[in-house]
């Protein structure tokens, strides 16, 4: 019974919480704007090593880059939120079959310093509750 009555305690707290993140106060800032052409030799060298074929990589392109935010720790105990700066792209790879698989959508997130190259963070999928996100 203890366990039912703390379970619906947490979802009645949780559902109070605005999962918005542009709405969190900032914890951390994006930097400076990088140019799709600092971006571009960063990017593909990650993507690069996150594949089983990495010399595979035809038809890489960004497309955007545009400011993103989303949650600094859990949103409920820890509200804040983080900047970076968002790169979405478009590549063509092999698969397992060794068969390419046609040009898909993707994003990395990176973050700046002034006289620093961008710093990679993340994909986009792993960031929970970012906003904006490349369209799939």
């Amino acid at each position: 019974m203890k366990t039912v009555a703390a379970f619906g305690l947490s979802l009645l707290v949780a559902g109070c919480v605005n999962l918005n993140p542009y709405q969190q106060p900032l914890k951390v800032e994006a930097g400076p704007e990088p140019t799709k052409a600092e971006l571009e030799p960063i990017a593909l060298h990650v993507l690069q090593g996150l594949l089983k074929d990495p010399d595979s990589v035809k038809q890489f392109r960004i497309i955007s880059v545009m400011k993103a935010r989303w949650f600094l720790g859990a949103p409920v105990s820890n509200p804040g939120a983080a900047e970076g700066w968002l790169a979405c792209f478009e590549y063509n790879a092999k698969n397992s079959y060794g068969g390419y698989v046609g040009v898909r959508p993707d994003g990395f997130v990176f973050q700046t310093a002034p006289g620093q190259p961008p710093n990679f963070l993340m994909t986009q999928s792993n960031a929970g509750f970012i906003r904006p996100r490349c369209t799939p």
